[in-house]
Formats: structure tokens, C-alpha cells, sequence
């Protein structure tokens, strides 16, 4: 890989493995396939913000990178308004104390996994809701029944990015249709909205809930 100058206010980051397998089971390497560029990948230069820097795992918009001009087709360039979330891991910029305070403060979350995925900033991290079927009886089916559907604009908000409204942590909310990009950290799938996307904040009473403008 030759010697690349980044301009300032982009990322330059190493893409994650992405890979296919064959009829045989064969995987195929990135290269190898057109199925597209993977949307992950660990950050060689550049930051944006507290948590996007050098040498941080982090996720983006699919589509949105662009591989430098005459370099291998493992790196690409990256608008930093483009990335959804950082994965924080223990290093020489940040502690393992300071990511619990992270998770404590709500800009961060810990998943099943173990992994820790903090949002971007100006975007917000939300737990999908799930459908529940109710049927005429009044039996709630459970998820099973329902094929594993989600309710598709609302969901709980896990944590926050820099900038974004505090009141939205902890609470459960409404946005746009279709606005939601989806990260999945093992068996778990959350959105990545921004709060111009936020049409209402749920204040729970009881099991109803109570929008608020």
C-alpha cells in the first residue's frame, strides 16, 4: 500500500473481511465477489469525535465509502457524517474504566457479546420493538407465532451520541419509516437513527404510553 495523504474531515479505514461461500462451501475473499463492500471496518486515520478515531472498529452507512484512486480494494475513504457507530475496545486511547463510564452514561451500550457499541455523533442507538399479535381472545402470541417480525419506527433507545437530545435515553420512541440503518453485533440486530428522524417520545403509563411532541 503506497504512502496516502488523507484530507482533513474524511476517514481512511481498513475494510473488514467480507466474504461468500461457493455451492462447495468454499469462502471467497472480498475480491472475489460482487456482493458488494462490507460497511465495517477499523480506522487508519482520521477521527470524528470522542470515540471514531485511529485504530477504532466502526460501522457506516452501506454505500457510503469510496476506495482511493490506484489502492487495493481493502481500504477506502469515508465522510465521517457517514458512520453510524464505533465499536470500543480497550487500547491506548481509551480504558476499560472509561468505556464502563461510557455504558454508565448512556453514549455507549453493551451487547450479549460482550462488544460495546457507542453511536455516532448525532445518532441515537435503539432496541427494535417487536410485533405483538394479539388475538381475538385476548392471548398475546408470542414472537415465535409472528415469524420474528419487529415493529418497523419504534423502539427503545439504548444510547446516544454526541449532540443528541439526553431526553431520548431510556425512553421509548417513534421515527420515520425507513430512516433506521441496522447494525448487528452477533444474534442481535439494533437501529442507528438521528433525532431529526424522532417523531415521538413515549412516556409509559402503565402498559399504554403517552406520545410527547
Amino acid at each position: 500500500m503506497s504512502s496516502i495523504t488523507v484530507r482533513d474531515g474524511l476517514l481512511f479505514v481498513l475494510l473488514d473481511p467480507f466474504q461468500m461461500k461457493t455451492k462447495a462451501g468454499i469462502m471467497l475473499p472480498t475480491m472475489q465477489n460482487r456482493m458488494g463492500r462490507p460497511c465495517k471496518g477499523r480506522v487508519l486515520a482520521g477521527d470524528f469525535g470522542p470515540y471514531i478515531r485511529a485504530n477504532a472498529r466502526v460501522c457506516w452507512e452501506m454505500g457510503a465509502d469510496r476506495p482511493p484512486e490506484g489502492e487495493p480494494d481493502v481500504v477506502a475513504l469515508l465522510e465521517p457524517a457517514a458512520t453510524m457507530a464505533a465499536y470500543l475496545e480497550e487500547d491506548e486511547m481509551i480504558s476499560e474504566e472509561e468505556i464502563s463510564d461510557a455504558v454508565d452514561d448512556g453514549n455507549a451500550h453493551k451487547c450479549k457479546t460482550g462488544a460495546v457499541i457507542a453511536p455516532a455523533p448525532g445518532r441515537i442507538l435503539v432496541e427494535f420493538d417487536e410485533y405483538n399479535t394479539t388475538t381475538k381472545g385476548g392471548v398475546v402470541l408470542p414472537d415465535s407465532a409472528t415469524q420474528g417480525k419487529r415493529a418497523p419506527n419504534t423502539g427503545l433507545v439504548l444510547a446516544i451520541g454526541e449532540g443528541c437530545p439526553t431526553v431520548y435515553l431510556g425512553k421509548r420512541v417513534g421515527y420515520e419509516l425507513g430512516t433506521e440503518f441496522g447494525v448487528q453485533e452477533g444474534k442481535e440486530v439494533f437501529g442507528v437513527i438521528k433525532p431529526q428522524h424522532v417523531l415521538l417520545v413515549y412516556h409509559v403509563d402503565g402498559d399504554e404510553g403517552t406520545p410527547l411532541v
